[in-house]
């Protein structure tokens, strides 16, 4: 008798067979499509040979599979399974020579298609993607981010060099198909002596995993990191086939993780006796000191740095009275900068982080000024606390809770200002990286991948954490990029990149692939919201999207092959605004050791917009400072506590012109330093008919329904009803801006749909995601016909009063209408 493990394995290695065979079929389909739509250089007579003997193989092997699943002989399966083995490998081999003997034909095929497309679809790739050049660019995945470079040893530069000569001949090889590159330039210099490294709140180097372990503001790391990028400069200039340019991988994973890092001179810019005093204050000698230091044997990467050397190499102190920084080593953004440009005085930040009644805490110089120490007592947050049942981020990523270590309560005007100083600080590293790789001759956008997806799911110890956002780090780059992998909050996403970027480009380095219905959904969607280009990141040796899944992106790309949507449209909104309020962040960081009870309030927020079918854009305070844009009609502000005078002041002249402010009852109850804020500042919220207030607790509720680990459809938001709560937000959106489409079911009711439009002059688009069944698309306006792209028919139209609707029998779907005259 087999057991139930051995019929499973069975049953996988059939399934296995099967889905090798839609990948050699999926192959077979696309080269029949550049049959019949490419031009006159197609190798058509080659093509009609290859055909004739390829696709009879393939479907025998079609034959084999199908008696195989009614056969109950062993033997014969046996057979079989080495018949359809071997018919795959003769097809894949036959459609190999195909591409390679017909290389130059069709790579002047693909090229013409590229030429056309400004948005890119493609795949990162870990290792040298040589072999998929030709895969790639036949399916339509115009675009690749290549990361073959990672390397320690920054200055050393014959090995840079080496590194950037196979990367030229990689980059030649894609130019030929038309492909472009997400090209990381990325080095990793070793840290050589005490002004190189990044210090923990307990005083000690950090020498734990990272992708960076030094000190960002030692001049010594900074120029050694530089020399590299302005070699990558020079020697890459005028490749005509790089997109952009993405510096480093992830630079916030060791600079503001929490515990928050970099208690350091060179950081904060305090004098060295100040820091020591502080590091006497904590530990009676220097043997102490040495004992906390973590094993280095545990800390994976970052264990090379010691193995070979004695830790008095890097740290030669022998006392406490010896420990030394050489400040002039230093260079970039400190803490004490940061302060200075933002209050002035000495006088003005003692009185913001201590009030007059705390004087006897004030500093007597500016040298004197430290950032709070955390504590391990835990504190409460301001919007209920954390919630781990709401969590959505595997528990071996977040670490124990109850080791969190978070500042006093006193101490959380200081920690505010402390947290947000990290998103500046890198950001200073960044732009000055971005002028040493221009300085090389760099004309190609300059970008990094500091900017998160943990924005809104959050990782407690990593960087996003505590605000290393695109309105801050990605500050003064020439585009901005994310990594996100949970498809829940796709639309929150490019929200937030959108409104940060202001007219910049925005990439996706980095997104889940499913499966083919998820990979159309995100290549269509990215791009409906305003990316210029998304990659897909496959874990594992493969790195690439089976061929079955690249086929069904290939039907969103010759969808999307319009050269007025392409060139001339632009991301729809409604006029509805979410607000995200990294004052409300940084003090629930300050508060409980996370911004997680915030950041489940985000997550509440977007999802409820998203089921309603809300287009939305996304504000941080920082925005709002400026005054809030006549574009938006309602600004939603869910789990807003704590907000600036300056964004408050922004949020009256708002409703006093006439726009709607959807808050929770709790709303700018506190200053962003958690100060109370008093009843006569709030006066004007009261009985105003532009402040709506919505029942917080129940939109809260919502969010236990919501399970974001799981990756199958309906996506989370999509499985929540119509609550009572829900229906009272949508009313009230309704009430003050009306949606520009709505997806109704059978019924009439909102479907769970992912709305997207984007529009030109001549042309409004409406996306329709592949899962949607029997669903109307209703618009406002009048229309005669639309256009299906992805089918190329044209649907009717009805009209129902002033609404225009079609009937979409099932997805995916692209509709083109011309605009009403």
């Amino acid at each position: 008798m087999v057991t139930t493990s051995a019929k499973d394995a069975v049953q996988d290695d059939w399934q296995q067979l099967e889905e090798a065979w839609q990948d050699s079929q999926a192959w077979m389909n696309v080269l029949e499509y550049w049959d019949i739509h490419g031009g006159d250089g197609f190798p058509r007579e080659a093509y009609t040979e290859f055909e004739g003997k390829t696709q009879p193989r393939l479907d025998d092997v079609a034959d084999w599979l199908e008696v195989a699943g009614g056969a109950a002989d062993a033997g014969k399966r046996t057979v079989l399974r080495e018949n359809i083995e071997s018919g795959l490998a003769e097809v894949q081999a036959a459609i190999d020579a195909f591409c390679q003997d017909n290389a130059e034909a069709l790579s002047t095929e693909t090229k013409a298609f590229f030429e056309r497309q400004k948005y890119r679809i493609g795949v990162s790739y870990d290792r040298d993607p040589t072999d998929r050049l030709a895969k790639w660019a036949l399916f339509g995945e115009g675009m690749f981010r290549m990361n073959s470079f990672w390397q320690q040893g920054g200055n050393d530069l014959q090995r840079i060099d080496e590194t950037i000569t196979d990367s030229l001949a990689k980059l030649e090889h894609a130019r030929a198909w038309g492909l472009e590159s997400m090209f990381i330039v990325n080095v990793k210099p070793l840290p050589e002596v005490p002004e190189d490294f990044v210090f923990t709140q307990n005083l000690v180097p950090d020498l734990r995993r990272s992708f960076w372990g030094f000190n960002y503001n030692s001049a010594g790391m900074r120029d050694a990191l530089q020399t590299a990028y302005r070699t990558w400069g020079e020697r890459t200039a005028e490749v005509d086939n790089i997109l952009v340019y993405q510096m480093n991988n992830e630079p916030f994973w060791s600079t503001a993780a929490n515990p928050i890092l970099g208690y350091d001179p060179m950081t904060i810019g305090c004098s060295v006796e100040t820091w020591k005093r502080h590091l006497k204050e904590r530990y009676p000698d220097i043997a102490a000191w040495r004992s906390s230091i973590p094993d280095t044997a545990a800390n994976g990467r970052n264990h090379v740095l010691l193995e070979n050397r004695p830790l008095g190499a890097f740290f030669p102190w022998d006392s406490l009275a010896d420990v030394q920084f050489d400040l002039s080593k230093a260079r970039g953004l400190t803490f004490i900068q940061f302060l200075k440009n933002r209050y002035g005085s000495l006088e003005a930040l003692n009185d913001a982080w201590f009030g007059p009644e705390g004087r006897g805490r004030w500093f007597g110089a500016w040298e004197d000024v430290f950032p709070p120490l955390p504590t391990a007592r835990r504190n409460t947050g301001l919007t209920g606390g954390i919630d781990p049942s709401l969590r959505d981020i595997p528990e071996q990523w977040i670490g124990d809770l109850s080791e969190l270590p978070t500042p006093t309560r006193e101490d959380a005007p200081a920690w505010t200002d402390w947290a947000e100083f990290w998103a500046w600080t890198v950001n200073d590293f960044l732009v000055e990286n971005m002028h040493a790789l221009k300085s090389g001759g760099v004309r190609a956008p300059v970008t990094t991948n500091a900017v998160v997806g943990h924005c809104i799911n959050n990782y407690l110890f990593n960087a996003a954490d505590t605000g290393l956002f695109a309105w801050t780090t990605s500050d003064g780059l020439d585009a901005l990029g994310i990594d996100f992998y949970v498809l829940d909050f796709l639309q929150a996403y490019m929200g937030i990149l959108r409104g940060a970027a202001n007219g910049r480009e925005f990439f996706i380095h980095e997104t889940n692939y499913l499966d083919p219905q998820a990979g159309q959904y995100v290549a269509m969607y990215c791009f409906a919201f305003g990316a210029s280009g998304t990659s897909f990141w496959l874990f594992g040796d493969v790195h690439d999207v089976p061929a079955r899944g690249s086929e069904k992106i290939f039907e969103v790309v010759r969808a999307m092959d319009d050269e007025d949507l392409q060139h001339a449209s632009a991301p729809v909104s409604d006029g509805v605004a979410l607000w995200y309020s990294l004052d409300t962040l940084y003090l629930n960081d300050a508060l409980s050791g996370s911004p997680e009870s915030y950041l489940q309030d985000v997550q509440v927020g977007v999802a409820a917009l998203t089921r309603l079918q809300r287009l939305y854009d996304v504000y941080a305070d920082r925005q709002l400072h400026e005054g809030i844009p006549a574009e938006v009609k309602v600004l939603f502000a869910p789990g807003v506590v704590a907000v600036d005078d300056d964004a408050m002041a922004s949020a009256k002249a708002f409703v006093q012109r006439g726009g709607t402010l959807l808050v929770p009852p709790d709303f700018a109850r506190y200053d962003r330093y958690g100060r109370t804020r008093s009843e006569a500042d709030l006066a004007w919220l009261k009985n105003n008919p532009h402040v709506q207030r919505f029942d917080a607790e129940a939109l809260r509720a919502l969010r236990k329904g919501m399970t974001v680990k799981s990756a199958a459809w309906p996506f989370n938001w999509a499985a929540l009803a119509l609550s009572p709560a829900l229906k009272d937000i949508g009313e009230k959106l309704a009430a003050a801006d009306a949606p520009r489409v709505r997806y109704l079911s059978s019924e009439g009711e909102l479907s769970p749909r992912q709305a997207a439009l984007r529009e030109s002059e001549e042309c409004l688009y409406v996306f329709v995601d592949p899962w949607a069944s029997d669903v109307t698309v209703e618009l406002d306006g009048s229309y005669a016909q639309a256009r299906e792209l992805f089918s190329e028919t044209t649907l009717p139209v009805t009209e129902d009063g002033d609404k225009s609707c079609i009937h979409i029998d099932q997805g995916p779907a692209l509709l083109k209408l011309s605009r009403p005259r």
